[in-house]
């Protein structure tokens, strides 16, 4: 269910697009550790749930300001090799400046 490790689980469904999938190992991995949650694996859980909002569409500012922390903490704790999912969705998107009246 978590993919090789209990810190990778939901990339895979998060890759693949998979929103229900990812919700689903987030609420798989917080079961498994409910008695007594590390505190990194919080930071997997709300990773997660984030990335799986993200799929919905482009973030609001609640989810970029969430997306944003989620990264900041991630760098803190020198876990670059699970930043790359997190950073997409705060990219610039292609025609973002031209679409809000930036480049005429």
């Amino acid at each position: 269910m978590f993919g090789t490790s209990s810190t990778n689980f939901g990339s895979s469904s998060i890759a693949h697009r998979d929103r229900a999938g990812a919700l689903r190992d987030a609420d798989g991995l917080e079961a498994y550790t409910e008695a007594e949650p590390p505190p990194v694996m919080i930071l997997f859980l709300e990773r997660g749930r984030a990335l799986a909002a993200a799929l919905e569409g482009p973030p609001d500012a609640q989810l970029r300001q969430t997306l944003a922390r989620i990264v900041a903490a991630m760098r803190d704790l020198e876990l670059t090799p699970f930043l790359s999912q997190v950073e997409a969705p705060l990219a610039p998107r292609p025609g973002a400046i031209a679409s809000r009246g930036f480049l005429h």
